[in-house]
C-alpha cells in the first residue's frame, strides 16, 4: 500500500527546550511546536545565510511561520496565535531552539533524500 502524503510546503515540528528559572538548580522542561517550511537544499542554505548574519527579523519571519504550545504559566491558557509567534521570535532561546532543531531535521532530510 502506497503512503498517502499531502502535498504542503510546511510541516509542524516540535521544538523540546530547558529554560533556566530564577533558581540556578531548577530548569524548566516542555515543547512547543512550530510550524517551518519543508526543508529542501535550496531553503536550508538560504536560512544558514540568513544566520550567519546574526539573528534578524528576516531569519525568523523566514523559518517560524506560526507556533502553538506556549501558554499562560499561571492560568495553563495558551497565549493567542499571534502573541505566541512574537514570543518565539523576540526570545533568542526559544528562536535558536527552533533553528537548531530545523537544521537537525533539514540535515536528516537532505542526507537521506
Amino acid at each position: 500500500m502506497p503512503i498517502k502524503i499531502r502535498k504542503t510546503d510546511k510541516y509542524a515540528m516540535r521544538i523540546e527546550i530547558e529554560i533556566p528559572t530564577e533558581d540556578p538548580d531548577v530548569v524548566e522542561k516542555g515543547d512547543f511546536v512550530a510550524m517551518v517550511p519543508i526543508p529542501t537544499q535550496e531553503f536550508a542554505e538560504k536560512i544558514d545565510g540568513l544566520a550567519r548574519k546574526g539573528n534578524s527579523p528576516e531569519l525568523w519571519d523566514t523559518l517560524i511561520l506560526s507556533v502553538s504550545g506556549i501558554g499562560d504559566p499561571e492560568t495553563g491558557e495558551e497565549y493567542t496565535p499571534a502573541d505566541q509567534l512574537a514570543m518565539v521570535k523576540k526570545d533568542l532561546r526559544l528562536a535558536r531552539a527552533t533553528l537548531n532543531q530545523y537544521r537537525a531535521d533539514a540535515r536528516q532530510a537532505i542526507s537521506k533524500n
